[in-house]
């Protein structure tokens, strides 16, 4: 096989350096169906299916809970903003990597919607405008749903929640509902076969 070289030269290094390398072979023809070597060119092939990502411990575990905030003299709204810091925290200082980590905070009426994902360096960046959104919720009961997707073990994933919801503060914080699971990978409903 040779190289076109278009005019130029291939030098070798140290003693061979001074004479060019051996291209005297015939060049291949370029060809859609031949590789560099004059081989056929074959339909690549699926060998195996691997997940970028996944946690050494296992992989990426999903965390859903619902927590209750209880201040009756006011100070829902700030004891929900600490609650999302901390979780946010808690979650960024613990995890492998972070998908994202979602909030909703809603009363009796409206809800508002927090959001810190993989892309958020800081992982707070952004949230403290999305925040400021609470003012027109209620400041005596809320209810803050959260939702993260992080590469973490679950019983870690939900000691976090424990203490964000532990924190002191002036308001009872009352986790309502709590699961946190690993997904099943999926599992392909097809195989491809390469036909030749």
């Amino acid at each position: 096989n040779a190289l076109a070289l278009n005019g130029a030269t291939i030098r070798g290094v140290g003693a061979a350096s001074a004479r060019d390398a051996d291209v005297t072979h015939p060049m291949v023809e370029a060809s859609a169906a031949r590789t560099v070597d004059g081989s056929k060119v074959r339909a690549p092939a699926v060998r195996g299916v691997a997940f970028a990502g996944t946690a050494p411990d296992g992989g990426t575990y999903h965390y859903d809970a619902e927590v209750r905030v209880d201040a009756a003299g006011g100070g829902a709204r700030a004891a929900a903003g600490r609650l999302v810091r901390a979780v946010i925290a808690g979650v960024s200082r613990e995890a492998d990597a972070i998908g994202h980590v979602k909030f909703l905070i809603r009363d009796h009426l409206h809800d508002v919607k927090v959001s810190c994902t993989a892309a958020d360096e800081p992982p707070d960046t952004g949230i403290a405008a999305e925040l400021r959104r609470v003012d027109r919720l209620s400041d005596r009961r809320l209810h803050v749903v959260v939702n993260a997707r992080a590469e973490i073990g679950a019983q870690r994933l939900q000691r976090v929640m424990d203490r964000a919801a532990a924190a002191p503060g002036g308001a009872a914080l009352t986790v309502i509902r709590s699961a946190a699971f690993h997904p099943a990978p999926p599992q392909p409903s097809r195989t491809a076969r390469r036909q030749d």
